[in-house]
């Protein structure tokens, strides 16, 4: 099976399905959402004027433009950026712009599992003069494929973060990181945001498109096996079964059980707060914005 196709998708999303205590099927792996024709509707999403970008998009780019010369600053001379999905903004340039400005030595890391996303962002890295080595890979790879590499790691995550349950992803950047190295998110605060705006920009065509294919890949036809589409405030997205492929029959599924399709979590500054004391030092940067961003050193255990 070749790496990324769509079968290893299919494959992978078969495997992580599986059905919670509260008797909720889960398939939460944020991995799957980016299937080979999901980039079409995600570039689509963040290039016209629609809910998400106005609520999700804009208002995280905006943040990092204004935080990036102070997260470098709190970097050392030399290190390596790894950046977990560059995504299609070419926000990686407010880093390379502060980096330039600094003198700082840093060889980019970029991480994703679609070629051409990883060409764009090594591109524009390269035009600012820095090397970059490419790295196709989910992110769950990434800390053994750079097992025996020393050095500073500073690991970006930014929103993308919020796709995790945060014990998992935050373990997973803990591990990429390594002893010495520290992580950048950017966080949507819950109370600087209506609800209504969060729902409606989730229920963007383009969002749902993104949903449907996700949901596709374990046999479901999203139009005709799926209702009762829901987003909550939270934010979690999740259909009803109306009914069920032969596959996911053979696993125990039945008509009318719930099905969590992804995760999109949003917290309150307290609930950050209680996620990082114990295992990070923590440097807030907060703009004013609906996203803080979130600056992570890993204490010694």
């Amino acid at each position: 099976m070749e790496q990324y196709s769509l079968e290893w998708f299919q494959s992978r999303a078969l495997s992580s399905l599986e059905k919670g205590k509260d008797g909720v099927w889960d398939y939460t792996d944020s991995a799957i959402i980016w299937q080979p024709r999901a980039i079409e509707f995600y570039k689509s999403l963040q290039t016209k004027d629609n809910a998400y970008k106005r609520t999700v998009t804009n208002e995280d780019s905006s943040l990092l433009q204004k935080i990036a010369p102070k997260i470098v600053d709190l970097l050392p001379e030399s290190f390596t950026y790894i950046d977990l999905g560059p995504g299609t903004e070419d926000k990686e340039s407010f880093f390379f712009e502060a980096m330039q400005k600094a003198l700082k030595k840093m060889v980019y890391v970029p991480v994703d599992v679609h070629k051409d996303m990883l060409n764009g962002a090594a591109a524009t890295a390269r035009t600012f003069g820095f090397v970059a080595q490419p790295l196709q890979c989910d992110f769950e790879s990434v800390a053994n494929l750079l097992k025996g590499k020393e050095g500073y790691r500073f690991v970006s995550i930014g929103p993308t973060f919020i796709n995790y349950r945060p014990q998992d992803g935050l373990a997973m950047l803990r591990e990429i990181s390594g002893k010495d190295g520290s992580i950048l998110l950017l966080v949507q605060l819950r109370d600087r945001i209506q609800s209504k705006q969060l729902i409606d920009a989730y229920n963007e065509p383009e969002n749902r498109a993104l949903i449907d294919l996700k949901v596709s890949l374990l046999g479901f036809d999203p139009k005709e096996d799926l209702e009762d589409y829901a987003v909550t405030d939270e934010v979690k997205i999740s259909y009803r079964v109306k009914h069920v492929p032969p596959a996911l029959k053979k696993i125990g599924m039945k008509e009318g059980e719930r099905f969590l399709a992804h995760l999109s979590l949003r917290y309150s500054r307290q609930e950050l707060e209680a996620l990082f004391k114990q295992d990070f030092d923590v440097t807030y940067f907060d703009e004013g914005y609906s996203f803080i961003g979130v600056f992570l050193k890993p204490k010694a255990r």
